[in-house]
């Protein structure tokens, strides 16, 4: 009778959580920052400022870092599962 093996475990559940949880995340940030700069846009056209103080690197505010890095991380996620359901070799 053979030896018994272990499944391989997979982080397809915690690539598909942790994409989940930073795509929301991101919503969140980024309507954060529209509902914040509403007037700003409204009034110059432009969403982010340089008079934002002393976080305003480039000229962004500073909830623009936190949701760009959310969604840097959704997207990673979203291309780590896809890229996991297929091969290398294209079998």
């Amino acid at each position: 009778m053979p030896a018994r093996t272990l499944a391989r475990p997979t982080l397809q559940p915690a690539l598909a959580a942790a994409g989940a949880m930073s795509a929301a995340t991101a919503l969140t940030l980024w309507a954060t920052v529209l509902v914040r700069e509403w007037p700003r846009l409204m009034a110059t056209g432009k969403i982010c400022g340089a008079d934002q103080g002393l976080f305003a690197v480039f000229g962004h505010c500073p909830a623009c870092y936190p949701a760009a890095a959310a969604t840097f991380m959704a997207m990673c996620c979203a291309g780590a599962l896809i890229a996991g359901g297929r091969s290398l070799d294209g079998r």
